[in-house]
């Protein structure tokens, strides 16, 4: 019983509360979801000795002292989406649990400082990874970025402070003052941040052992062809990823040529998954045949999300299936007409997501659309049997009518 639920727990407590104590210590995973908080109160005065990993929904429940139970030598792996804990509390933990190896918090309620955070950092020893993401925006200052880029056993990172080349500098600048040698985030291979193209620029020379990257850009006054170096730059310094993700937020349009993604599918052939989108995106050149290059140098795929302005058509279904057997999400804009699918051998034995740009309606009379629309879904369960969702991104009356129906079958 290393995995109970807390209601199951709390059971116990109400029926046998002299066993509690004895079923408390074979707890390895404990998982509180939103309502499971008014639980706390029972284990005061509880502990859980063997307990290595917690996961808290949000909750107001979950405060300093509600918490402390949980707080154990042993515990590796702290997941907490919110509640009003502190800086107190992040001592505790730090104080508690000297095997920490996993920290995610969001939405502390403002209680937590950046003073607080940097002095949790530097006693967390063990700690490999770290997201601060919701509602930690006040913390993750310029001094804790420092600290956690110069942190030398940091193996993943997820946070939203906006990274730029002049925080990358000062983090440079602190390592070098305070003696060290080398690269900033030595040993990390996940990324997911928020970052200007020019601030990500600056610390991809960083990040060679980097297997995943997600990074969502924000343009500033830089070059109309930032995306395109940009993109050149994460095919030349991480060579290793096994999965990227770019969205790119401007106001104004972003053009990409389509042999920049050849190439950097070509240099990044090792990746399951790849991810580039932007709202105000074009690659208005890009076709099958650019995209058939792609797929041809990414037979890992199992993920492929190229959301932006294109020509891709249904010819670029047959040529994924040809490539990428291991897909189970393909989303790609462009135009469809999957009618001219019917009479081509394509298979996805695996697909469980597509999302297409929009369809093209049927030549037919209202009356017969509702036909057409029933047969098309026939068609893309046919050729993905195992397709549990089918989305168009466009407002396209007949491929919603689609979606409906494969949603029926």
């Amino acid at each position: 019983m290393d995995r109970p639920s807390v209601s199951a727990l709390a059971t116990i407590a109400e029926q046998e509360p002299q066993d509690l104590q004895s079923y408390l210590d074979k707890v390895v995973h404990l998982q509180f979801f939103a309502d499971d908080a008014i639980y706390h109160e029972i284990f005061r005065g509880h502990t859980f000795p063997n307990l290595e990993t917690i996961s808290l929904d949000a909750n107001e429940l979950n405060n300093d002292e509600s918490l402390e139970p949980y707080l154990r030598p042993k515990l590796k792996r702290f997941r907490f989406y919110g509640g009003p804990i502190s800086d107190a509390f992040l001592e505790k933990l730090q104080n508690s649990c000297p095997h920490l190896e996993e920290l995610l918090i969001d939405n502390p309620r403002d209680l937590i400082s950046p003073e607080g955070f940097l002095r949790f950092l530097d006693g967390a020893k063990s700690l490999k990874y770290a997201s601060v993401i919701y509602g930690m925006g006040r913390v993750i200052t310029d001094s804790v970025f420092i600290a956690l880029a110069t942190k030398s056993d940091l193996e993943t990172l997820e946070l939203q402070k906006r990274i730029t080349a002049d925080l990358v500098s000062k983090a440079v600048n602190q390592q070098a003052r305070s003696g060290a040698e080398g690269r900033l985030f030595p040993r990390l291979s996940k990324l997911a941040c928020v970052a200007q193209s020019d601030g990500i620029a600056a610390l991809l020379p960083h990040l060679s052992q980097l297997n995943s990257l997600d990074v969502v850009i924000e343009r500033g006054d830089a070059p109309s062809n930032e995306v395109e170096n940009l993109l050149q730059d994460i095919s030349t310094y991480c060579p290793n990823l096994r999965a990227m993700a770019l969205e790119c937020m401007a106001a104004e349009s972003v053009y990409i040529s389509p042999q920049s993604l050849v190439q950097l599918a070509q240099k990044l052939n090792q990746l399951e998954k790849l991810c580039i989108s932007g709202e105000n995106m074009a690659v208005e050149e890009f076709d099958t045949s650019h995209f058939a290059s792609m797929a041809k140098a990414l037979p890992r795929l199992e993920t492929l999300r190229l959301l932006f302005n294109c020509r891709l058509t249904e010819a670029a279904l047959v040529e994924a299936a040809k490539s990428c057997e291991a897909l189970t999400v393909l989303e790609i804009w462009g135009t469809y007409d999957l009618r001219n699918l019917g009479e081509i051998e394509v298979s996805f034995p695996r697909l469980k997501t597509l999302e297409l740009g929009q369809l093209v309606p049927p030549p037919v009379p209202a009356d017969a659309v509702a036909t057409e629309a029933a047969g098309t879904a026939k068609l893309l369960k046919r050729i993905a049997p195992s397709l549990e969702q089918f989305n168009i991104a466009s407002a396209d009356p007949f491929g919603k009518m689609v979606s409906r129906e494969v949603d029926d079958i």
